[in-house]
């Protein structure tokens, strides 16, 4: 199809875009954003509230930790105490005390006396172990890490055998001439503790009679160990054992979700087992919830020998869901409810752009044709002149008229005049180039802008076109009608320098062509 498809002025073209397009697009975008936004500061704000309660209970378990520990402390000080001053193992008030202080300490399993024997000493020891009461007393070890069984032990140049304990139960009795020497966790601690005068905790072992424990030693000093002959070290030694279990959460501190908690031996790192005295380790969080959630961490000494670490991974389960789907909710219909604003006034601004299309393009095209009117192919032979004084270029202008046109428009009638014109108006552009234009000035007279004419040849190339097809039957209501075409000429800029000056000298000679006989004056 040639230029009247492209008939708008350049200057004031319509275009099919709506200008406030963007504008919509910017400001939806934004509200999802700012929505979305809000979202995301709620999620935010509700990990932050958990964050602070985790720390917060961590602390206070900390605290709860740190009580027990310290508490230890101050027992098995006041123990050592109490027996340097008694100065036996047999006096009823030591016991008493013992009892006392394990029914008010629930996790203190029990509190033991080590005495420091040399192998010189050890047959007379075992002899006044025996004459005391303990008929079976026999120095020995326990496989805690092995079989769970007991052994003899000899050849040692120092032996630690406990010879107290409290409270006795049956089924620790034999613990009673236990070497603490000679067992491999147990040594460590009290040559350390006995080395450094001050109170050393063992790593976590199974207990004889089930569960997992610690024990805590410390030297006594007292009279008995300044008269010990012939030796550096104190002849006593105070340990506590330590139910480990009974150190763990109390139930007025539940756990919250998704947490991992580990106290832990201090010579040792909080993953291994073998120094773990609390281990608690919830089921894991999924692994989009570790994708889309933080971790925290908390960890802190619990005395000279203990650490704590709590770990947490955030999950749903810290999200106010409820108020999470309430804000998406509200985000989802309004966002609904500010689209269907936008389509209602996208849809308007569209309608008044497509009127004031409408509205110009009634203004700029002949109704019946739909061709360019006189108005607006005067501004494009303007803009051709342009064209051409800037490139040098050549450009022509045709004029028609349509012969015999008002004998067929008086005999069929103005319908059969109307269909003529637009076929005509349409065998027009059948024959001109796609760069060239052509309008219907009124009547039966038609213009055409022949852009770029190199020569006369071209342009008469063009002429002869037209008039072959105009020459052509058309078939109007079953009639056979035939008409011809009166054409006159003009090229810019050897036929007029102006558009009034190219129409009204081609006219001239499409007038002098219809009618040789007269004379148009110019």
């Amino acid at each position: 199809m040639k230029k009247i498809l492209k008939a708008s002025h350049p200057s004031s073209q319509v275009t099919a875009r709506n200008p406030w397009l963007w504008l919509y697009i910017t400001l939806f975008i934004t509200w999802v954003a700012f929505c979305f936004t809000l979202a995301a500061f709620f999620v935010s704000f509700s990990l932050k509230e958990a964050e602070s309660r985790f720390n917060q209970y961590c602390n206070a378990y900390a605290e709860h930790l740190y009580d027990k520990v310290s508490s230890n402390q101050i027992v098995l000080e006041g123990f050592a105490a109490l027996f340097g001053a008694f100065g036996t193992t047999d006096s009823r008030d030591v016991s008493h005390y013992a009892r006392q202080v394990i029914a008010n300490h629930p996790h203190i399993y029990s509190l033991e006396i080590v005495q420091t024997v040399p192998s010189k000493e050890l047959n007379q020891f075992g002899l006044q172990q025996r004459k005391a009461g303990f008929a079976h007393f026999q120095i020995k070890t326990f496989g805690y890490d092995t079989d769970q069984k007991w052994h003899a032990t000899t050849g040692k140049a120092i032996y630690y055998p406990v010879v107290f304990m409290e409270p006795m139960r049956p089924a620790s009795a034999e613990v009673l001439g236990l070497d603490v020497g000679s067992v491999p966790f147990l040594r460590p601690a009290i040559v350390k503790s006995i080395t450094t005068q001050s109170s050393v905790a063992t790593r976590p072992f199974q207990m004889v009679e089930g569960g997992l424990a610690y024990v805590i030693f410390l030297p006594v000093h007292s009279r008995i160990n300044s008269a010990t002959q012939n030796t550096m070290q104190p002849a006593y030694t105070v340990d506590m054992v330590v139910d480990a279990a009974k150190m763990a959460v109390p139930d007025s501190m539940p756990l919250s979700e998704n947490l991992h908690l580990v106290v832990y031996h201090a010579d040792y790192l909080p993953e291994d087992s073998a120094g773990q005295i609390v281990h608690i380790h919830q089921p894991p969080t999924s692994s989009l919830e570790q994708l889309l959630f933080p971790g925290f961490s908390f960890q802190r000494e619990i005395g000279p020998y203990l650490n704590m670490l709590v770990e947490k991974q955030t999950g749903w389960s810290d999200i106010n869901l409820s108020l999470l789907a309430m804000i998406l909710l509200a985000t989802l219909l309004s966002s609904a409810i500010l689209l269907g604003l936008i389509r209602s006034h996208y849809r308007s601004s569209l309608a008044e752009l497509e009127s004031k299309k409408n509205l110009w393009f009634l203004a700029n095209h002949d109704v019946l044709t739909l061709l360019p009117n006189r108005n607006l192919f005067m501004d494009r032979i303007g803009q051709a002149i342009a064209r051409s004084q800037r490139q040098g270029t050549n450009f022509g202008i045709l004029f028609l008229d349509l012969n015999g046109f008002k004998q067929i428009n008086d005999t069929y009638g103005h319908d059969a005049g109307d269909q003529l014109l637009q076929l005509a108006a349409q065998r027009l552009q059948t024959c001109i180039r796609a760069d060239d234009s052509v309008a219907r000035l009124g009547g039966d007279e038609f213009v055409v802008l022949l852009e770029g004419i190199t020569d006369a040849e071209v342009m008469e190339s063009i002429v002869q076109k037209i008039r072959a097809s105009m020459a052509l039957p058309f078939t109007i209501n079953k009639h056979q009608l035939l008409i011809s075409a009166s054409i006159g000429k003009a090229t810019f800029p050897m036929q007029g320098k102006t558009p009034d000056d190219l129409l009204r000298f081609a006219d001239a000679k499409m007038y002098a062509e219809k009618f040789p006989q007269r004379t148009r004056v110019l």
